[in-house]
C-alpha cells in the first residue's frame, strides 16, 4: 500500500490541476533549442512546453519529417504550489536528426490548439563542422560478432609512422543499442609513451545495418618517447547495459536462477546485464629523429607560431622605466613542457628580468594544442634606439616532413631620457683675454726661474694618479663581472626553487597530474640542454630505484581506470633524498641531510 499512495497522489494533483484550470485560461505554448548550430549527422533537442498540464494532448510532430528524423521523444507533467497558487505544465523533449545540411526551418509545432514560433536551425556539414573535422574516423563495419552485439567498440589513429615525441591522435567510439547504467572506459597502457585525454566526450547517434546506436567517442594523444614498432593494446570498457529486450519481470526471475540463462538482476525497463569488451590493438612504426632536422631543439609539430603582447599595450620607452613583454608559443601536436623556453640577451644599455614560463595543453581540432608564455621585464639604461632581436624557433613539420622556422621579427623602439648611449662628458677648455700690450712685449723667463724640476714631479704625479686610476678600473670591472655572474646564478637558483615549491604543493595537495607537471617543468630547469618528457626518466637520470618506483606509480595513478587516493609525500621525499645524494656526487663529498628543508 506505501507504493500505491503516492502514484495516487501523483494522479490526483495532475487531474486537480487540469480541472482547476480548464476554461481558466488558453494554455501558452513554447519551443526552444539546446543549440542553433548543428553538424550533419548529429543529434540535437527540441523543448516544447505547455503551461497547462495534460495527459491526453500531445505535439503534432509530422511537420518535422521534411528536414528531420525524430529519434526519441520524452513527457514530463509538473506541478507545484508557490505560496498557495496551484501551477501545472507540460514538458516534451525530442531529439532530432537533421537530414539536409544548410539552414533549415523547425517549424510551428500544434499542441492542442496553440501553435509553437518556427526556430532557424544552421546544419554544417560533417567536413567542416567541430565534430572529427580533420581527423581520422574510425571504421563502422561490423564484424560477425558486432552484428548481433549490443555494445562494442571501435579505434583508429591518424598516423600509422608517427616521429618519435611526436603526437599520435587516437580516437575511440563506444557503440551501444541499449541503454548503459554505468560504466568506464579504461585508456591504453604503454611502455615508455606518454597518453593524454583530449577534451570532453562527444556524443552522438548513429545507425548501422539497419540498427539504432547511441555512440560516445572519446579522444587521446599518445606521444611515443623511443622509436621503432610499438603495440597500443586494446582499450577496455567495463560496465552495465540494461537490456530493454530481456522479457518480463517473472520470466527474468527464472534467468536469475539458472533456469533459462544468465544476468546479473532487472530493473523496471529490462534485464540489467554486465559487460567487459575491448577493441582490437594497434600497431605503430616510431620513426627516429630525421638527419635532416637541424636546430638546438627536436619540435616534431604541425604549426609552430610566436607572438609577444606588452603591458602597457602600447609600450612607451624611458629610461629606467620598467616595461613587460610576454612571448606566447603555441604549437599544434606537442605539449607545453615540450615548448623550449626562450632567454632574452642583455646588453650595456637593457637590463632584462625573466619571470615565470606557465605552460598548458589546449585540446584543439588535430589533438593537443601546447602553450608556453614567458613574461619578461625590460628597464632601459639610457635614451636612443632600442633593439630587439628577432627571436627563432626550429621546427619539424610532420605534415611536409622538412624543416621550418617559427619568426618573431626584430622591434626597433626609441627611449626617452636625458641619457645618451655612449654618451661621455666634454672637455672644459679655459678662455683668457689677450690685449695688445702683452702681444707686443712679451716677458721670458730668465735662465735661472724655468720650473724643470717642478715639470719632472707634476709628471710622476699624474702617472702615479693615472696607474692608480687604472688600476681602480680594473678592480671595478672584475668585481662587477663576478656580481652580474652572481646575479645570473642568482635568479636560475630562484627560478629553480620556484619550480621545485610547485613540485612541493602538487605533492602536498597529492594532485597527480598537476605534480606530474611541475616536476617536467622543473625538470626543464634542472637540465636545459637536455629536458626530459617523461617524468620516469628523470628517477633513472638520478640513479634513485625508490624515485623510480614512486615515479612509476605516479604514472599508474594518472592513468588507473578508477578514480583512487593518490599521496604525493613518499615520492617527495625520494625527490629530496635522490637530489641531494645527486649533488653530493657531483662535488664528491658526503652528502647533507636534507636538501630541500619544508618551510611552515
Amino acid at each position: 500500500m506505501a507504493f500505491f499512495k503516492p502514484a495516487i497522489f501523483y494522479v490526483l494533483s495532475v487531474f486537480l490541476g487540469i480541472f482547476a484550470f480548464s476554461g481558466v485560461s488558453q494554455a501558452e505554448v513554447t519551443a526552444s533549442v539546446n543549440t542553433i548550430s548543428v553538424t550533419e549527422g548529429s543529434t540535437f533537442t527540441l523543448t516544447i512546453k505547455s503551461t497547462e498540464a495534460s495527459l491526453t494532448v500531445n505535439p503534432n510532430l509530422s511537420a518535422l519529417d521534411r528536414d528531420f528524423v525524430v529519434s526519441g521523444t520524452q513527457k514530463g507533467v509538473r506541478n507545484t504550489f508557490v505560496n498557495g497558487s496551484f501551477n501545472s505544465a507540460t514538458e516534451w523533449k525530442i531529439q532530432l536528426i537533421p537530414k539536409n545540411i544548410g539552414n533549415l526551418v523547425i517549424p510551428a509545432i500544434t499542441v492542442g490548439k496553440e501553435k509553437t514560433r518556427p526556430i532557424n536551425i544552421q546544419v554544417k556539414p560533417a567536413s567542416s563542422g567541430a565534430y572529427l573535422s580533420k581527423q581520422p574516423t574510425p571504421k563502422v563495419e561490423q564484424t560477425a560478432s558486432e552484428a548481433s552485439a549490443d555494445v562494442f567498440l571501435k579505434v583508429a589513429i591518424d598516423n600509422p609512422k608517427p616521429y618519435v615525441q611526436g603526437q599520435i591522435l587516437y580516437i575511440s567510439r563506444l557503440y551501444s543499442s541499449q541503454p548503459v547504467s554505468r560504466g568506464v572506459i579504461i585508456p591504453p597502457q604503454i611502455n615508455d609513451a606518454i597518453v593524454e585525454k583530449i577534451g570532453e566526450d562527444i556524443n552522438f547517434e548513429s545507425t548501422l545495418a539497419g540498427r539504432f546506436f547511441k555512440v560516445l567517442e572519446r579522444r587521446f594523444a599518445i606521444f611515443p618517447q623511443k622509436s621503432g614498432e610499438i603495440v597500443i593494446p586494446p582499450l577496455e570498457f567495463e560496465g552495465e547495459i540494461i537490456d530493454t529486450n530481456a522479457g518480463n519481470p517473472i520470466e527474468m526471475i527464472f534467468k536469475q536462477s539458472g533456469f533459462v540463462g544468465s544476468a546479473n538482476f532487472t530493473s523496471p525497463f529490462g534485464a540489467v546485464k554486465r559487460v567487459l569488451i575491448r577493441s582490437d590493438p594497434i600497431t605503430v612504426n616510431v620513426q627516429p629523429k630525421p638527419s635532416a632536422a637541424t636546430g638546438k631543439w627536436w619540435l616534431p609539430a604541425y604549426n609552430v607560431n610566436i607572438t609577444q603582447s606588452w603591458q602597457p599595450a602600447e609600450p612607451v620607452f624611458k629610461e629606467n622605466e620598467a616595461v613587460t613583454r610576454t612571448i606566447k608559443i603555441t604549437a599544434d601536436g606537442l605539449t607545453g613542457a615540450q615548448i623550449p623556453d626562450i632567454s632574452l640577451p642583455e646588453d650595456d644599455y637593457l637590463k632584462v628580468y625573466p619571470g615565470k614560463t606557465k605552460v598548458s595543453n589546449i585540446g584543439g581540432e588535430k589533438g593537443i594544442m601546447g602553450v608556453s608564455e614567458s613574461s619578461v621585464v625590460l628597464i632601459p639604461t639610457a635614451a636612443g634606439e632600442l633593439i630587439l632581436p628577432e627571436i627563432r624557433i626550429p621546427w619539424w613539420n610532420v605534415k611536409t616532413k622538412r624543416m621550418e622556422t617559427a619568426v618573431l621579427p626584430e622591434a626597433k623602439f626609441f627611449v626617452k631620457g636625458t641619457t645618451q648611449k655612449g654618451a661621455e662628458p666634454k672637455a672644459q677648455v679655459p678662455s683668457y683675454t689677450v690685449n695688445s700690450e702683452d702681444i707686443s712685449k712679451p716677458e721670458l723667463p730668465k735662465e735661472e726661474d724655468k720650473p724643470i724640476g717642478k715639470n719632472i714631479y707634476i709628471a710622476i704625479f699624474l702617472a702615479v694618479f693615472g696607474l692608480i686610476g687604472l688600476l681602480s678600473v680594473l678592480a671595478f670591472w672584475l668585481y662587477s663581472r663576478r656580481k652580474l655572474a652572481a646575479s645570473a646564478q642568482g635568479k636560475e637558483d630562484q627560478v629553480l626553487a620556484g619550480r621545485f615549491a610547485d613540485i612541493e604543493k602538487a605533492a602536498s595537495a597529492s594532485n597527480p597530474k598537476k605534480l606530474r607537471d611541475a616536476l617536467l617543468a622543473w625538470s626543464k630547469n634542472y637540465w636545459p640542454e637536455d629536458p626530459p618528457f617523461n617524468v620516469t626518466v628523470i628517477g633513472k637520470r638520478l640513479k634513485s630505484t625508490k624515485l623510480q618506483k614512486e615515479l612509476e606509480e605516479l604514472e599508474t595513478s594518472l592513468y588507473a581506470s578508477r578514480q583512487r587516493k593518490y599521496d604525493g609525500e613518499e615520492l617527495l621525499k625520494a625527490l629530496k633524498i635522490a637530489l641531494n645524494t645527486h649533488k653530493a656526487e657531483e662535488k664528491n663529498i658526503k652528502p647533507v641531510p636534507d636538501l630541500y628543508p619544508q618551510t611552515k
